[in-house]
C-alpha cells in the first residue's frame, strides 16, 4: 500500500464514512380528467378520422400501425396542447423530479468535496445541509436542507422556459396521443377476437370504434393510461434533459447558480486588465519575428492550408533566402496539443481572416508591454477590443454578441501552432534554432454573466476576459540561434492602431496593404530605400497570383483592379502613410493630392485623370515605383534600427549628457506634458511598472533608457 493510501485510510478510521440520502420529499396531486371536455380533444363525428389520409392494406396490424403513425391535424394539436398546459400535470411531474435530481447531483458533490478536503460532522460552512450522525459507528448523512417551495418555483420557472423554447408541449402532445391511439387499438384488437375479425372492419367502422372507446365510453382505463403516459413522458423527459444539459457533471459553483444557492456569494471577481493601446498612444510596438509573418500568413491566406500524407490539416511558410528553412502551422482543439486531421481543423480554419489578425496584432502589442514578454500574462475585457476594433461604431449587433465574437475568433487563435524547422549559419556557426510543436498564443477565456441552464453557457456575456501569454516559440526561435531570450519577441516593428478600425468588407485591399507594410517596415529597416516598393511586388504580396493573371488578360479586370488600387493608397493616406518629400503637417493644406508612385511617373496615374491610357499600360503600371512612408513618428523610430548596434551604442554614449537624470526630473517632465505613466510607457516600449519604479527611485535609470527618456520628454 502506497503512503497516500495509508493516510487515506486513518482518516477514514477516525471519521465515520459520508453517504448521501434522498431528503427532498416533494409531492404533487395527480388529478385525472373526469370527462372527454376536460381532455379537450375533439368531439366531433368520425369524419375527423376521415381526413387523414391511410394507404389500403389487407393487414391489419398494418392499419393499426399507420392510424397511430397519422400526424394531429392543426385543431387536434392545439387542444392536445391547450390540455397539456392547463389540466395535465405533466409541468409539475417533470418539475419534481428535475428538482430531486439537481438537488441529489448537487448533495453528491458537495459530499465528495468534503471527503476530498477530509471534513467531518463538526465542520461548518454547510448552509444548505445538515450533518446528521446517529451514532459513533454509523455513516454520517448529509441532510439537505432547502426551503423546497422556493426551489420547487425556480426550477419549475426554468422548466416551463425550457418547454417553450424547445416545443416540448407540442412534442409531448404528439408522443402522449400517439401513444394512446396505439394502446386503444390494441384494445380494441382483443375485444374483436383477434386480428381475423379486425380484418372485416372497414376503415371508416375501425375509426368509429376508436372513437367511442376514447370518447363515449368514459372509461376509467382510458384515464389510467392516459395519467401513465404522462409519467412515462415525464420520466422520459427529465433523463433527455439530465443527458442533454450534461447536468450530472456541471461544475458545483454552477449547480449553485442554478438552484439559486449563494448568489451573492459566487459572483466573479473581475481580473485587472490591461490599459488599452489607443489610450497610450496612436501607434504600438509589435513583434514582428517570422512565427508572426508566417501565422498571419496562415490567417489570410486559407486556402493554402492542405492535408498532408497522414490526413493532418497543415500551412507551409519557406525562408525567401533558403527553402530548407521553414515553419509549419497546424490546428489544435483545448487541452494537450495535439494535431488536428483535415476534416475537424477546417471549422477553425474558417473562423480564420482580417478579425483574427487584427486580435493578434492586438495580443502581440499587449505582449510588447510587459517586462518580460516572453512569459508574462496580461488580460484584456472584450469590450476594450470591441473598441480598438471600431466595434463600438457599428450598431447592427448588440453588445453581447460582439462579446462572444471576440471570445470565438480568440478561441480560433488559441487552436493555431506553430512548428519551425530552422538552420541559422554555416559551418561551425550553424545553429539549430528549430522548435518543437507548440501553441501560437497561450489564451484563457472567462466568461462573466448570467449563466443560462438550458443552453449550459452564458449566451449574454456582461463580459469577457481574456488571459494570454505568447506561446513557447519566443523562448525558443532565434534564441538558440545566439539572440538573448527577450530578443525572440524584441523583434519588432510598430502597428499604426488606426489599422485596427479598416473595415475588411469595404476596405479589403487597404487593410491587407496596411498589413503587409506594418510587417515589412522592420525587415527592410536597413535597406538603401526602405520604403521603395513597385506594384507588382506589393501586389503579389497581397493577391493571389490569379487575380494579377487575370487583369493581364482582361481589360475590364485591370480597370477594376486599377481602381481599388487607387482606392487603397488614398486610404492610406488618409490613415497617415505619406510619400516621398512630403510632410502631412506641413503640407496639410496643399490643394493637390500627393501621390506615392516616384517621380517622374506617366500622366495618366494622376486622379481624375479620363483619357485613354495607353496600349499595354497594366504592364507599366505594375512596374511603376513608389514610396510609402507609414504614419509618424514611426519612420523616425525606426532609424535606430538602419545603424549597425555597435554605432547605436556609440551614438547613444556620444549624446549621453554628463549629468544623470533624476527621478524627480522625470516625473515633473512627465507631468508637464500631462502624460499618464502607462503613455510614457508605450512610448518607450516598457512596462508602466519600470516607470513607477524609475520615478519612485528604486530603479536606476540605464544610460540607452536616459537618451529615450530625454528624446519623448524633451529634456
Amino acid at each position: 500500500m502506497t503512503t497516500g493510501n495509508s493516510r487515506s485510510s486513518a482518516k477514514k478510521s477516525r471519521k465515520p464514512k459520508q453517504t448521501v440520502s434522498d431528503n427532498l420529499a416533494l409531492e404533487v396531486p395527480l388529478e385525472l380528467p373526469q370527462n372527454q371536455q376536460e381532455l379537450n380533444l375533439p368531439t366531433a363525428d368520425v369524419s375527423a378520422f376521415d381526413q387523414r389520409q391511410l394507404t389500403e392494406s389487407s393487414s391489419s396490424s398494418s392499419i393499426l400501425l399507420q392510424t397511430a403513425q397519422q400526424p394531429l391535424d392543426t385543431q387536434q394539436l392545439e387542444a392536445a396542447t391547450q390540455y397539456l398546459r392547463t389540466q395535465s400535470p405533466l409541468l409539475d411531474l417533470v418539475t419534481v423530479q428535475l428538482t430531486q435530481e439537481l438537488v441529489a447531483i448537487y448533495r453528491q458533490q458537495v459530499s465528495d468535496q468534503m471527503n476530498w478536503a477530509g471534513q467531518g460532522s463538526d465542520d461548518s460552512g454547510l448552509p444548505y445541509f445538515e450533518v446528521v450522525s446517529s451514532g459513533e459507528d454509523s455513516p454520517t448523512t448529509l441532510k439537505t436542507n432547502l426551503d423546497s417551495e422556493a426551489l420547487l418555483s425556480r426550477i419549475k420557472s426554468l422548466v416551463e422556459n425550457l418547454f417553450e423554447k424547445h416545443c416540448i408541449w407540442e412534442n409531448a402532445a404528439k408522443e402522449i396521443w400517439s401513444n394512446l391511439i396505439v394502446w386503444a387499438l390494441e384494445d380494441l384488437k382483443r375485444e374483436a377476437g383477434g386480428e381475423t375479425t379486425l380484418e372485416t372492419w372497414s376503415q371508416d367502422a375501425l375509426h368509429q370504434k376508436l372513437y367511442d372507446y376514447l370518447f363515449e365510453q368514459n372509461s376509467i382505463a382510458v384515464k389510467r393510461k392516459i395519467h401513465r403516459l404522462e409519467e412515462f413522458y415525464s420520466q422520459t423527459l427529465v433523463s433527455q434533459i439530465l443527458h442533454d444539459l450534461d447536468l450530472p457533471n456541471y461544475p458545483l459553483i454552477a449547480l449553485e447558480q442554478l438552484l439559486g444557492l449563494n448568489s451573492s456569494e459566487i459572483e466573479k471577481t473581475s481580473p485587472s486588465t490591461e490599459v488599452r493601446l489607443s489610450q497610450v498612444d496612436t501607434i504600438a510596438a509589435i513583434p514582428t519575428g517570422l512565427p508572426i509573418v508566417s501565422s498571419i500568413s496562415a490567417q489570410l491566406q486559407t486556402e493554402l492550408w492542405k492535408p498532408d500524407s497522414t490526413g493532418i490539416a497543415h500551412f507551409r511558410y519557406y525562408s525567401k533566402n533558403n527553402q530548407s528553412n521553414f515553419l509549419e502551422h497546424y490546428i489544435t482543439s483545448p487541452g494537450d496539443i495535439g494535431t488536428l486531421p483535415w476534416e475537424a481543423a477546417e471549422q477553425i480554419i474558417n473562423k480564420f481572416g482580417f478579425n483574427t489578425v487584427k486580435l493578434q496584432f492586438i495580443f502581440a502589442a499587449h505582449a510588447m508591454r510587459q517586462g518580460k514578454p516572453w512569459e508574462s500574462t496580461f488580460t484584456l475585457k472584450a469590450s476594450d477590443i470591441i473598441t480598438e476594433l471600431g466595434w463600438d461604431k457599428n450598431h447592427s449587433s448588440t453588445l453581447p454578441a460582439k462579446r462572444n465574437e471576440v471570445a470565438s475568433i480568440a478561441y480560433a487563435l488559441s487552436c493555431l501552432l506553430v512548428k519551425a524547422v530552422w538552420i541559422e549559419g554555416r559551418g561551425k556557426t550553424k545553429v539549430d534554432a528549430s522548435t518543437p510543436v507548440g501553441r501560437m498564443w497561450e489564451v484563457l477565456i472567462d466568461v462573466h454573466g448570467q449563466f443560462d441552464w438550458t443552453t449550459g453557457k452564458i449566451d449574454q456575456p456582461d463580459e469577457v476576459y481574456i488571459t494570454v501569454r505568447p506561446g513557447l516559440w519566443t523562448a525558443h526561435f532565434l534564441n538558440q540561434a545566439g539572440s538573448r531570450a527577450k530578443e525572440a519577441l524584441y523583434q519588432f516593428g510598430y502597428l499604426a492602431l488606426n489599422i485596427l478600425r479598416l473595415d475588411p468588407y469595404h476596405d479589403e485591399l487597404t487593410l491587407r496593404l496596411a498589413i503587409h507594410l506594418t510587417l515589412d517596415v522592420r525587415i527592410r529597416a536597413r535597406d538603401r530605400n526602405p520604403y521603395e516598393y513597385r506594384v507588382r511586388t506589393l501586389l503579389e504580396a497581397v493577391l493571389p497570383e490569379r487575380v494579377i493573371q487575370e487583369a493581364r488578360r482582361s481589360s475590364e479586370k485591370a480597370r477594376s483592379l486599377f481602381d481599388r488600387w487607387s482606392h487603397a493608397l488614398k486610404l492610406l493616406l488618409d490613415l497617415g502613410w505619406y510619400p516621398e518629400h512630403y510632410s502631412p503637417e506641413l503640407d496639410a493644406d496643399v490643394d493637390k493630392t500627393p501621390l506615392f508612385y516616384a517621380k517622374p511617373h506617366p500622366e495618366w496615374l494622376n486622379p481624375g485623370y479620363r483619357l485613354r491610357k495607353p496600349r499595354g499600360w497594366i504592364e507599366l503600371w505594375l512596374e511603376q515605383k513608389l514610396v510609402i512612408k507609414p504614419p509618424n513618428p514611426i519612420p523616425q523610430r525606426m532609424e535606430a534600427f538602419a545603424q549597425p548596434k555597435q554605432a547605436r551604442q556609440r551614438k547613444l554614449e556620444a549624446n549621453s549628457p554628463a549629468r544623470k537624470l533624476t527621478s524627480v526630473e522625470v516625473k515633473a517632465a512627465r507631468k508637464a506634458k500631462k502624460w499618464t505613466q502607462a503613455k510614457l510607457a508605450g512610448t518607450l516600449k516598457v512596462h508602466q511598472s519600470m516607470i513607477a519604479k524609475i520615478e519612485s527611485g528604486d530603479r536606476p535609470i540605464s544610460p540607452e533608457l536616459e537618451v529615450s527618456l530625454r528624446r519623448v520628454l524633451d529634456l
